[in-house]
């Protein structure tokens, strides 16, 4: 049997900083409980040194976390942002917008958490 080649460098975390990303999908999601549903993001870092390498975020839904998928939105220069909207997960795919990503250990491992959304310029 061939030898099975396994990239392990994938699961390290990205550095920290600011990364020009596109939107690869985008799926509405039940929270575990049931309370508020949640975005579940994945985005693909579009330059530089991690070019390719993906970043998963989850947005939630609930009425205290709008300010965030408002900025969001803003950033991705999507339409509408100041009334109430509907939205269609994959009218956000192939967007792009630049991401604050910072370093965070949970359950045992270090990962990456978005902090912060900006638009392209």
């Amino acid at each position: 049997m061939p030898a099975i080649k396994i990239n392990l460098e994938k699961l390290n975390p990205l550095p920290e900083g600011i990364y020009k990303v596109l939107v690869k999908n985008v799926k509405l999601k039940e929270s575990k409980f049931g309370a508020n549903p949640y975005l579940l993001w994945q985005l693909a870092v579009t330059e530089g040194q991690e070019k390719d390498k993906i970043i998963f975020m989850n947005t939630s839904l609930s009425d205290k976390a709008l300010w965030r998928i408002k900025k969001l939105l803003t950033a991705l220069a999507f339409p509408s942002c100041d009334a109430q909207i509907e939205l269609e997960p994959k009218e956000l795919i192939n967007r792009q917008l630049q991401v604050k990503v910072t370093t965070e250990f949970f359950n045992g491992n270090f990962g990456n958490q978005v902090t912060d959304f900006y638009p392209i310029i």
